[in-house]
């Protein structure tokens, strides 16, 4: 499968599945390894982050005995002292910092097996048909790549929070269309052409001028294809919530379910990063052809630019 052409819209969501298909048994060698326990992790601490929520409710409900459904200055005050701890919570700093980094593991595994996939496509003595006509990407090429990206995409993501904050405080516009910029492609641009952070980012929005709705469009139909996948998960999370809400102490078996829906959800997570890079690829090809990537076929190199079709 070649990854780095031109898609229009249809193509691009099909290449994401066909992808998925084709390499998941590869992909997922390198995801149990790398990101599931990580994310298992994160499910874990989000369980006991939720229950010492319930707990904080219940202690500043019964602070105000007088709180009744109309009372908009007690619910004020309840709202007040439950954020309030919930800030001073540890949970809070722990799930943040395990979340961000269970996230960044996930792009850069998807990231570096893709890359090197293509690595390993154009070098032909490596190559290794089967059935799916895919090579066979092991742990150690993919642990390589992200090592020597990791500490470039691990800060990136701190900046761009802080940048998105800002816009945010701002102006409201500028947060909703610099979100996808700024969240998109820094990561595989980092690790494709070994960019700075800085560097990343302004690359980014130039690669999604003019591509804006197009790679919302994408993201979304991928988005609500992903949300529909892990209601298998969700549900049975929600529903032990439910069961959990009355309770002093959180139950093992709610962290435990917790824990693997949170693991198995980061997996189909996948899609949508994998998604992103074909849209990456496809802008590359279209704004640069043969600038960046080696074309498969020559008589491409001086494709002009098209506008891309839904």
């Amino acid at each position: 499968m070649e990854l780095r052409q031109e898609r229009d819209f249809g193509q691009k969501i099909n290449a994401t599945f066909q992808f998925a298909a084709e390499n998941w048994r590869a992909m997922l060698n390198s995801l149990l390894v790398l990101v599931l326990p990580l994310s298992m992790i994160q499910g874990v601490v989000s369980a006991l982050q939720q229950a010492s929520l319930q707990r904080s409710i219940r202690e500043n409900a019964a602070d105000i005995p007088d709180l009744k459904p109309g009372d908009i200055e007690g619910i004020i005050q309840l709202y007040s002292k439950m954020f309030s701890s919930m800030a001073s919570s540890q949970y809070v700093i722990i799930g943040a910092l395990v979340g961000v980094l269970a996230q960044v593991l996930l792009a850069m595994t998807i990231n570096a097996f893709m890359l090197a996939y293509i690595e390993q496509k154009e070098d032909s003595a490596n190559w290794s048909f089967k059935k799916t006509n895919a090579p066979d990407i092991t742990l150690e090429q993919v642990l390589n790549i992200i090592k020597k990206h990791f500490v470039a995409v691990f800060f990136s993501r701190f900046v761009i929070i802080l940048a998105l904050i800002l816009s945010l405080i701002a102006f409201v516009f500028p947060f909703f269309y610099f979100v996808l910029p700024l969240s998109v492609f820094p990561t595989i641009i980092i690790m494709a052409e070994d960019k700075g952070i800085f560097e990343s980012i302004s690359r980014s929005v130039s690669l999604i001028s003019g591509k804006w709705w197009s790679t919302f469009g994408l993201l979304l139909v991928i988005g609500i294809c992903y949300s529909l996948m892990s209601l298998i998960f969700t549900i049975p999370v929600g529903l032990m919530s439910l069961t959990e809400a009355g309770n002093s102490e959180t139950s093992l078996a709610y962290i435990t379910v917790m824990a693997i829906a949170t693991g198995l959800s980061s997996l189909l997570l996948s899609l949508i990063y994998i998604a992103t890079n074909f849209q990456y690829f496809n802008l590359v090809e279209r704004k640069e052809g043969a600038s960046l990537f080696k074309p498969s076929n020559p008589s491409q190199a001086n494709t002009p630019e098209r506008e891309e079709e839904y």
